[in-house]
């Protein structure tokens, strides 16, 4: 199956098609400005560069958030329209499990980023080298850089990925412990070859989503799964008891960035 990944959740677009050899072709560009002219141009030249055609595309994979919000509203309403056109399957792909899927470890991965207001998005993942995927341990949070430290506590090694590091490193790293290392930058956005790539494995499953019912994820306040921190200062923190969650909805103006 050859699907069709679209990342519009950050100033980092791309698009991306995923096979069963791997990623076939990737393009991305820096579009602070905006997607919306840069994105169907780069699905065309991206589709020209792999010597296929609109109509050989079997599925899509988009990036539904958290992030900012002109972006996600335009990578997912393509996708949806592209789904519902041709009748392909489509999938939607968390921002931040990309991001996680992304970091070339294994281990804990802690997915951010920058929600603005002093605050980050935020989930806890680990990462098998061995598996195409990652496991998610927490929902998403929405919180500042030093209150991570209060619901995840010290979980030993632990890689952070994303854009909060720009402004947040300092604090994350202090929150997290003296184990907690920055991933290199060059894993710090979601890219269309990984969103691509984990929704085609969720479609081969049978997995899809309604096209006329996706919508894009922008900032949810929530504390999701509270665990203590693993013995020994290492391996993967256990799964607790469920707390209060509660959603604030969209961000109004470009939000996540």
């Amino acid at each position: 199956m050859r699907v069709l990944g679209i990342e519009t959740a950050t100033a980092w677009g791309s698009v991306a098609v995923a096979g069963p050899g791997g990623t076939l072709a990737e393009r991305s560009a820096h579009v602070p400005g905006g997607h919306l002219e840069w994105l169907i141009p780069a699905i065309d030249d991206l589709l020209a560069a792999s010597h296929l055609t609109r109509a050989d595309v079997e599925g899509l994979a988009v990036s539904i958030g958290p992030g900012g919000f002109t972006g996600l509203r335009i990578g997912v309403a393509t996708a949806a329209a592209w789904a519902h056109a041709m009748v392909r399957p489509l999938a939607g792909v968390s921002t931040l499990e990309a991001i996680a899927a992304g970091v070339e470890e294994s281990g804990l991965v802690l997915a951010t980023l920058d929600a603005r207001r002093g605050e980050v998005a935020a989930a806890l993942f680990t990462r098998d080298d061995g598996a195409a995927g990652v496991e998610r341990l927490t929902d998403d949070l929405l919180l500042t850089p030093g209150a991570i430290r209060d619901h995840l506590g010290r979980c030993g090694r632990v890689i952070i990925a994303g854009d909060a590091l720009e402004r947040h490193a300092a604090v994350l790293l202090g929150a997290l412990g003296p184990d907690a290392v920055a991933a290199p930058r060059d894993w710090w956005w979601p890219r269309a070859a990984v969103t691509g790539r984990l929704g085609r494995a969720r479609l081969l499953r049978g997995d899809r989503d309604d096209p006329i019912g996706l919508v894009p994820r922008y900032a949810h306040r929530r504390i999701a799964r509270e665990f203590a921190p693993p013995r020994g200062g290492g391996g993967t923190p256990p799964r607790g008891p469920e707390r209060e969650s509660h959603d604030v909805g969209p961000v109004p103006g470009d939000g996540l960035r």
